[in-house]
């Protein structure tokens, strides 16, 4: 009989000593878990805010003909695509075209922009300047409006 009370008091004692342990570990473990959810929540606002964040879309040449010469025809003129000269040339001018019938590219500093409006087919030809100073690297920096000498040149 005594033999069963020692071991029934060691028991105890173990698991007195083992709830110990677990009450004395309870505390980091509480800790770590909330460090670890604000960890992620963390991460979650730092995503959130990279992916909302707007970065801006480079032009090619075309598109910057394009859309320069388009903004341009609506007279409402994209600074960040058209140069200041260009700008303060056409400030008087008001354009009443039609539509942009083609854009052809020559090479990737010039393209030839084709309109149509009330009388005929217009063509201009845009320059174009390079410089990683540019928002799309690409800007419109002069425009000169041509004659369509043929047919074939559309």
């Amino acid at each position: 009989m005594k033999n069963n009370q020692q071991k029934t008091s060691e028991q105890s004692k173990n698991m007195l000593s083992t709830q110990e342990a677990i009450r004395s570990i309870k505390r980091p473990m509480i800790l770590t878990v909330i460090l670890g959810v604000l960890a992620n929540l963390g991460l979650l606002i730092i995503q959130v805010i990279v992916l909302n964040s707007e970065t801006p879309v480079k032009h090619n040449s075309f598109e910057t003909c394009y859309k320069g010469m388009n903004s341009i025809f609506n007279n409402g003129v994209n600074q960040e695509l058209v140069g200041d000269k260009v700008i303060k040339d056409l400030k008087d001018k008001v354009f009443k075209i039609d539509r942009i019938h083609l854009v052809k590219v020559k090479d990737n500093y010039s393209c030839d922009v084709f309109t149509r409006d009330y009388k005929g087919v217009r063509r201009y030809s845009v320059s174009l300047g390079k410089s990683l100073k540019y928002a799309h690297d690409y800007k419109i920096i002069s425009v000169k409006e041509e004659k369509v000498k043929l047919r074939y040149q559309l």
